[in-house]
Parts: structure tokens; sequence; C-alpha cells
């Protein structure tokens, strides 16, 4: 019923480019974490430059899915019990700007559920 980015969602680079590393944490109503079957948007956006605005710059977006036992196997970590998702990138962001991690998770049935976070703490170069 609810999701939660983790905190230790960031900025990598490996022998191939840049990437994201983010962490999604799906939690039930009692707020334990579970696994999901479903669909899952990410998007990175740039805020404006009024940092109230809603003005927002999408940079990526990604699509995935966590349907399949092997998607499952792919994603889930069941140490940090949260789904990780290595998203490639062109470049880095500009550590510059104020950074938005955006995802929403449609499960097979129920409600669409949406989180976002700020990532201006996890940049690394």
């Amino acid at each position: 019923v609810q999701m939660r980015i983790y905190p230790s969602s960031r900025f990598v680079t490996d022998g191939q480019g840049s990437l994201l590393e983010a962490r999604i944490e799906l939690l039930d109503d009692m707020g334990d974490s579970v696994k999901g079957s479903g669909a899952v948007q990410i998007e990175l956006l740039q805020e404006g430059e009024a940092r109230q605005s809603e003005t927002h710059r999408r940079l990526y977006s990604w699509q995935a899915e966590v349907m399949t036992l092997e998607q499952q196997k792919q994603h889930y970590d069941p140490i940090t019990r949260a789904y990780l998702f290595r998203l490639k990138m062109d470049r880095a962001p500009d550590p510059q700007h104020h950074m938005i991690l955006w995802v929403s998770f449609t499960p097979v049935q129920g409600e669409r559920i949406e989180a976002r976070a700020s990532l201006d703490e996890v940049l690394v170069p």
C-alpha cells in the first residue's frame, strides 16, 4: 500500500558509463517490507529554478517489470528487502542542479502507488 525510495539510491559509474542505482521498498498496510508483482516506472527529474515550483524537467525515464520469478530474482535484494534497479544514463547529472527521483508502481491487482525523493545528497561524480 506504500512505497519508499531508499536513501541509498545513488549515482555511480562503472566501466561502461553512468548509472542510477534506485532502491525501492514496497510496504504493506502495517509498514512491513513485501514483494509485489507489477510494473515500475522511474523518472529522474531536474527541479526548476524556483525550488517551490512544480516545474521539473524530465531527464530520464525507465520502465521495468517485476512480474515473473526471473524478474523478481533480477531486481529483488533479500538483504535490504528492497528492489534494486541499475539504470543506465548517457552521463551523470550536473551536481549543481537539484535532482528528484519519482517512482510509480502499478501492481497486478490494486491501486498504483507513487514515491519521490531528493537525490541531492547522493550525487557521486
